[in-house]
């Protein structure tokens, strides 16, 4: 046997602390193989076959009851498909009839087509009018999109601003087909169809198929992909319970309000009776009772009597309470006696009433005109003599004139000439020039702003510590402190705020999941006092959606929402500028210009304000940007309804006089309410004199006193150099400053100071009123016109 030492006295190298690696691991690395982890005996012990396996197994049952429970909405419910056109000679009930007549059914305007004998499930078809607003609340709602394109004529740009919405909203499965593609031959369909295979991999990358419409086999491989596929899903849409309308009542409550009933099929999450509902164009309201409704190939329907499945909760019912009630004594210190309100009041009187000495019967509103200056009633006089004076000359002058033209009279006559101003001015619309004017003011300020962004000039005529009175200068944007709650406006008091907005999304998402009707229920919701207006606007083929907000979501606070600006399509040469023929918006956007703005399931009417997207800084200040540049990630800060989660957000263009363009597409980023927008303004001075480390700087400021009053904030030049005012210089606002090392004379001294700024209270819903005052219908261009 062969003899071995003992392990204590084998020897021990030090091991190799470098903290590079060595070049066999990186060898090892590369080679594929897999560091092992150092388990404990502990923890060896715990996890052995048996508990593997029965992990993977429940792993396998939690897997296949998901799939079940998405599967069981559609044992009852349709699919609910939305055919969208996308070339203006589209026939979208020609597509549908082509759909039923595949499978041996006649389309006679029912839009669901009963497939439970060939697929054992059933399709409703959803047929929007050619408009922007109605194909996005389809594809809301829709389960599948089939795009319709034409072989004879190529999508507009109108189909190219659907596209895009509808892949910024959300999009469910996909599928395309092509009509008028029998009117070719072989050859010229070969080529057609390869053409459109082109445009839709452009849009949708990956392994897609083209259907005709005129061909049968197609239209039933259509079916049978739609019913045999497992819906797509929409990530934020399946938090949200939202019903498609199979049949909607109404029941009159007043002269003003009606019962609203929608019956239909629960999708999405359980939607309870203590939440409350969102109707497009119409706002948020709130329900007062859900019934059972009987499905559509129940047989005995008739004999079925509705059940009451739930009633609003008086206590957890939500309110429509959408702002917080406003104290306007909440951070009054002490209470004012009546004494020093009186007094307050005199005084104001006394100020504001001003004593004139005017003759007797003037009465106050001629008063008011009459001047008390001396000087100016010296000047007055003086005028008076100098107009008194004149006569004697004046008169002989006149008097030569008048005898001038008596004889002149005889030689000469008047001949009245055409006026050609005014034929001109009649051809010159005036609102049409306002108009391009703003625009063309707006290309400049946009043009100075990518120049010298933030660079303004110092008044003459007004005093800087008063212009500039806001404003403050900070050492460092990024570190300096800024208190959140400072001087807030009145607005703030309004707004709600989370303590924990991700815990309260939980405890919201938990709480909806516990309570409510099951989705896959078809049921008739009574919403109460809704606007009788809304009578008439249902059709069947046209969506009727309704939504359930989750809890809190009717409350306004602030929203932040992270947006970018689509590049145009750039023109084909580099002589050409970008058309104004596009579905996207070219023109410069400023802070506060209206948009119309979709959030999830809402619109409304904002006018935000932008600043930048950058990584969260200690102190929480972010810069104010005064233009909605192209390319660029930018937050816009609006009031608006409380939205959890990152729901998609959509800006449209509000002009009146031009076609809907998209503005931009985003998502929603916090509802961060200490989130600090400071807008920047920088002063600019030029060297006079340098000397060294010190500097005579000019132009800044323009009186002493300004010098003086913005002694303590800190310079900067361009060119990097750091300094401050040390004293002022004469008396036209020159200054003696001193630089960490010597400027240059082309260097220019920067002075930044910062305000915080605020959006306006002024976010309200997107009503049909409100659309058509925004969006007119017109009639040369109705394909593309923003309407409901």
């Amino acid at each position: 046997m062969e003899h071995q030492h003992r392990s204590t006295l084998k020897q021990q190298n030090k091991p190799f602390k470098s903290r590079h690696a060595t070049k066999g691991s990186i060898r090892d690395k590369f080679k594929g193989k897999v560091e092992s982890q150092n388990l404990s005996i502990k923890n060896a012990a715990k996890v052995t076959k048996a508990s593997r396996k029965n992990r993977a197994k429940m792993v396998q049952q939690k897997r296949k009851q998901e799939l079940v429970e998405a599967n069981r909405l559609f044992h009852n419910a349709p699919k609910i498909v939305a055919m969208i056109p996308l070339c203006p000679d589209i026939d979208v009930a020609s597509a549908i009839s082509a759909l039923f007549g595949c499978v041996g059914q006649s389309f006679a305007g029912a839009p669901v087509l009963n497939l439970k004998n060939e697929f054992k499930q059933s399709i409703q078809f959803v047929a929007p009018e050619r408009s922007l607003l109605s194909v996005l609340d389809a594809v809301k709602v829709a389960d599948y999109v089939v795009f319709l394109m034409s072989a004879e004529v190529e999508v507009d740009k109108f189909g190219d601003l659907v596209l895009t919405s509808i892949k910024a909203q959300g999009l469910p499965s996909v599928y395309h087909m092509v009509q008028h593609l029998e009117r070719h031959d072989a050859k010229r369909q070969y080529g057609i169809r390869k053409s459109l295979l082109s445009f839709v991999s452009l849009h949708f990358p990956g392994d897609q198929k083209l259907y005709s419409a005129g061909l049968n086999q197609e239209c039933v491989n259509l079916l049978r992909q739609i019913t045999a596929q497992r819906p797509k899903p929409v990530i934020w849409r399946d938090e949200y319970s939202y019903i498609l309308a199979d049949h909607v009542e109404h029941e009159a409550a007043d002269l003003s309000t009606v019962t609203l009933k929608v019956t239909g099929y629960v999708r999405g999450g359980s939607l309870s009776a203590n939440q409350l509902v969102h109707i497009p164009f119409y706002g948020d309201f709130q329900i007062s009772s859900i019934w059972s409704a009987p499905t559509a190939d129940n047989h005995r329907a008739m004999d079925v009597l509705p059940e009451e499945l739930e009633l609003p909760v008086p206590d957890l019912q939500e309110t429509l309470q959408s702002e917080n009630p406003v104290d306007e004594m909440d951070a009054e210190q002490t209470w004012p006696t009546e004494e020093e309100l009186n007094e307050g009041d005199a005084q104001r009187a006394k100020m504001e009433r001003k004593i004139h000495r005017v003759p007797k019967g003037t009465s106050s509103y001629q008063a008011a005109w009459i001047i008390e200056s001396d000087e100016e009633d010296d000047e007055e006089e003086d005028n008076n003599s100098m107009s008194v004076d004149e006569p004697q000359g004046g008169m002989t002058q006149h008097n030569g004139a008048l005898s001038d033209a008596t004889s002149d009279d005889e030689e000469y006559e008047e001949l009245a000439l055409e006026e050609k101003d005014g034929d001109f001015d009649n051809t010159v619309d005036a609102n049409e020039e306002l108009t391009s004017y703003e625009e063309l003011k707006k290309q400049r300020e946009l043009q100075d702003d990518l120049e010298f962004p933030d660079e303004i000039d110092t008044p003459r005529d007004i005093p800087a510590q008063v212009r500039f009175q806001r404003y403050r200068g900070l050492k460092s944007f990024r570190s300096s402190p800024w208190d959140a709650y400072e001087n807030l406006p009145k607005d703030y008091a309004k707004i709600f705020q989370f303590a924990n907005v991700k815990q309260t999304y939980k405890s919201v998402l938990l709480r909806c999941q516990e309570e409510g009707v099951a989705p896959g229920t078809r049921v008739t919701v009574n919403i109460a006092n809704v606007p009788a207006s809304i009578c008439g606007t249902y059709d069947s083929l046209r969506p009727f959606p309704i939504f359930g907000l989750l809890y809190h979501e009717h409350k306004f606070s602030l929203l932040n929402l992270l947006v970018t600006r689509p590049t145009p399509v750039a023109p084909s040469s580099s002589n050409e500028e970008i058309s104004d023929d596009s579905y996207i918006e070219n023109q410069p956007i400023r802070s506060k210009d209206p948009l119309i703005l979709q959030c999830g399931f809402r619109r409304y009417i904002v006018k935000p304000i932008y600043s930048s997207h950058t990584p969260p800084p200690p102190n929480g200040i972010y810069k104010f940007e005064r233009f909605f540049h192209i390319g660029k990630p930018t937050v816009a800060t609006v009031y608006a309804p409380i939205q959890f989660g990152q729901g998609p957000v959509i800006l449209f263009s509000t002009n009146p006089d031009k076609e809907t363009k998209l503005v931009a597409t985003g998502s929603v980023l916090n509802m961060d309410v200490k989130r600090i927008i400071a807008k920047r303004l920088i002063l600019t001075g030029h060297p006079f004199k340098i000397n060294k480390r010190s500097a005579v700087i000019r132009f800044m400021f323009f009186n002493p006193k300004d010098v003086l009053y913005f002694k303590p904030v800190q310079l900067v030049t361009k060119l990097g150099r750091i300094g401050h005012i040390r004293e002022s210089v004469g008396t036209h606002g020159y200054m003696k400053c001193i630089f960490d090392g010597q400027i240059r004379q082309e260097d220019t001294v920067c002075m930044y100071l910062y305000k915080r700024v605020f959006p306006k209270w002024n976010s309200q819903i997107l009503s049909l009123e409100e659309l058509q005052r925004v969006h007119p219908t017109k009639e040369k261009n109705s394909d593309v016109i923003f309407t409901a």
